[in-house]
């Protein structure tokens, strides 16, 4: 359930759903595993997943859900908006106790930190290490605002996840999986032509592409080469506004990806 109120339904999304490095898949996994064989006898785990938006961050919180059999809280900023973060931590933490065994995803917690719910978050997850079964998951597209007094401590967040932009190699399993039904060159150039694109831009491009090929009668090959363009267009717009007057420029890794 949300914090604040709503039954989340588990659904058919699974870990083939998204396209994770293997070493970050078998962490969640384990974790998953631990918790529905020793469940409230399972150790307290703590685990940030962190990443540019659009890379399988909330997904995986989902199949998370969807494969553990345990309570499962979520907290996500209209949450922590409603309650304030203060409490939304402490309530929720206090709660998953409770209900263990749990776990409680707090979702892109960027905005919701600062020195007062830093001081919470360590004092809660040390004081977890009193009881069991519960699983704290973090979630959060900038992990430099999260103090290292906070993660780089023993015993309280076991797992820090890097979910990078994927790779040519994993944007192609993406197109094939999304748009199986385009040749298969096709689709490798779309693999090279997509560099620096999330999870979400592929899925968002397939999408559109099977749009086109219905509506304009034609095929996927030529509705990706369209939907490309315009999804090309309006990213490129997006960067430009974004860009424009800031001195942000994108990191070497995301150029280089």
């Amino acid at each position: 359930f949300a914090l604040t109120g709503g039954w989340l339904s588990k659904t058919g999304v699974c870990w083939g759903d998204v396209f994770l490095e293997d070493d970050i898949e078998k962490s969640l996994k384990r974790t998953v595993r631990i918790i529905n064989e020793k469940g409230a006898d399972a150790a307290n785990r703590g685990i940030i997943m962190a990443g540019p938006p659009g890379t399988g961050k909330t997904l995986s919180a989902r199949v998370m859900l969807n494969e553990a059999d345990c309570t499962y809280i979520w907290v996500s900023a209209k949450d922590f908006w409603n309650v304030g973060a203060f409490e939304a931590f402490s309530g929720t933490l206090s709660l998953a106790r409770s209900l263990a065994p749990s776990i409680v995803c707090f979702e892109d917690v960027d905005n919701w930190i600062d020195p007062w719910t830093v001081d919470l978050l360590k004092g809660e997850m040390d004081g977890l290490q009193q009881s069991s079964g519960v699983v704290t998951v973090l979630t959060t597209n900038f992990p430099d605002k999260i103090p290292s007094a906070l993660i780089d401590r023993p015993g309280r967040f076991h797992d820090v996840l890097e979910i990078h932009l994927p790779s040519k190699e994993v944007r192609l399993r993406m197109l094939q999986k999304g748009a199986g039904g385009a040749t298969l060159d096709s689709l490798a150039k779309m693999a090279e032509e997509t560099n620096s694109y999330s999870g979400a831009h592929i899925y968002e491009l397939c999408h559109f592409a099977k749009v086109i090929s219905d509506e304009d009668e034609c095929s996927l090959d030529d509705a990706l080469t369209k939907a490309f363009a315009k999804v090309k267009d309006q990213r490129d717009l997006i960067n430009q506004n974004q860009l424009a007057g800031s001195s942000y420029r994108p990191g070497r890794r995301e150029l280089e990806t």
